[in-house]
């Protein structure tokens, strides 16, 4: 795998760019990737350590919203299960209406839905942008937006130093309480009323107990899955500090292409939910 463009420490050399994108979410991964493609210089301005790192995302991607950003994308992303029921639920105050589907083809190629760490995923997603030109800069907030005489937005002010990077196009992938989108006037101030505070927590289970819920997916020791962007496989201690498998190398925002063990829980190879 190509080195990640990546930096925790220092500004990028140049402070001026085509295009800026704070947030290196899916959505901002996948707009500096589209950028860096069409061949403008473009940087992704990410808060945490690295990309996914502060999310505790638990539901489901939709793999149809991959499909024309990374063909094949099924081939290397780092997937717990696939999922092939999907219910969705009509509520009134006192009645409800369900309805519940399944597919045995959304358990094959190309799938339609997974579940996924999103300290893994979002990494992968962001060294797609890096290999194809994007720079991106960690551990870095963006603090507010820069104008100039005529109010048009330049760029963003960061928290180093109140360092500024330059840039006439400015997007905000900073989550859907964009502070940015509402110093801009195109977003309203939030109401309490109408969010919610979620928790999650990941358990470890023994591989008899995951096998034995989900049954059908042979030995419990299987073979580690082999992709372009190197080895995935939990490890017998995942989750670790982060929730990131052992394969994983935080350091350099990389999958290791070496052979992980692989005993304890099941492969990218695990059967559908």
């Amino acid at each position: 795998m190509a080195e990640s463009s990546a930096t925790d420490a220092t500004t990028p050399a140049a402070s001026s760019f085509d295009a800026i994108v704070v947030g290196a979410g899916p959505a901002g991964s996948a707009a500096a990737l589209a950028l860096a493609r069409a061949g403008r210089s473009v940087v992704m301005v990410e808060r945490g350590p690295f990309p996914g790192s502060k999310n505790v995302y638990g539901g489901v991607v939709y793999g149809r919203v991959l499909d024309a950003i990374v063909p094949g994308w099924w081939e290397e992303v780092p997937v717990e299960r696939w999922v092939v029921r999907r219910s969705t639920m009509v509520m009134t105050e006192s009645q409800s209406l369900s309805v519940d589907f399944r597919s045995e083809a959304w358990g094959n190629a190309p799938f339609n839905g997974m579940t996924t760490v999103r300290s893994a995923f979002d990494s992968w997603l962001a060294t797609k942008a890096t290999d194809a030109g994007a720079t991106l800069l960690n551990a870095t907030v963006a603090t507010g937006l820069v104008r100039d005489g005529r109010g048009r937005v330049t760029g963003v002010r960061t928290d180093r130093d109140g360092a500024e990077l330059q840039a006439p196009v400015v997007i905000a992938c900073d989550g859907v309480n964009s502070f940015l989108a509402k110093e801009a006037g195109l977003a309203p101030s939030s109401d309490a009323s109408h969010h919610t505070l979620g928790v999650k927590e990941i358990l470890a289970l023994p591989a008899e107990v995951i096998n034995e819920r989900f049954p059908g997916a042979g030995s419990s020791t299987p073979t580690p899955t082999r992709s372009a962007s190197g080895w995935w496989c939990p490890s017998p201690t995942w989750p670790s500090p982060g929730s990131v498998p052992r394969s994983w190398s935080p350091t350099s925002r990389t999958i290791r292409p070496s052979l992980p063990t692989c005993a304890g829980l099941r492969c990218a190879s695990t059967p559908p939910i």
